[in-house]
């Protein structure tokens, strides 16, 4: 509520009362406000009102690259979707992690139902377990704000053997 109502009302005299929707939600809400008389007499109001906001949603929430060939490259993606009913506004892309590379760049909007994919590259230069992380910023209200994926992936090592001679 965003006025008060006088304390009595003489018959037939009328107020006007300002009631704020603040949804935290995307979705349709309805409740009633229930104005209480004196005499204990009861005035209901339907209140109905539909909430807009983006929601994201990923196709992963961490992508193995598996073992690559030191200096050669896996290319994987990964979908962003917007589940809500408002146009979804990723603000930022980070990456963290040497061996990791992005082609996106933010800002990117989604619209509602709509999907796009953030293709990533693992191209490792040394041998052994790399890890790292991809953090998306969004104008989604709440936790879902800012969301992690977490990277892995191996540097495969060239092992060489040496031949034992052959006799002619």
């Amino acid at each position: 509520l965003l006025s008060s109502l006088p304390a009595e009302l003489a018959p037939g005299q009328s107020s006007t009362l300002k009631v704020r929707f603040v949804p935290l939600i995307a979705r349709g809400i309805s409740s009633r406000l229930v104005v209480v008389g004196g005499d204990g007499s009861n005035a209901e109001i339907g209140v109905d009102g539909v909430g807009t906001s983006a929601d994201i949603n990923l196709s992963s929430t961490a992508l193995d690259f598996g073992t690559v060939d030191l200096a050669s490259a896996r290319v994987l993606e990964l979908g962003v979707s917007n589940s809500g009913n408002a146009t979804l506004l990723i603000t930022d892309l980070g990456l963290v992690g040497d061996a990791f590379r992005m082609d996106s760049v933010a800002p990117l909007s989604i619209e509602p139902g709509e999907q796009k994919n953030i293709t990533l590259r693992f191209f490792p230069l040394a041998a052994g377990d790399h890890s790292g992380v991809l953090t998306i910023e969004t104008d989604v209200p709440g936790r879902l704000a800012s969301t992690q994926v977490a990277l892995s992936g191996a540097g495969g090592a060239l092992a060489l053997r040496a031949q034992s001679p052959q006799m002619a």
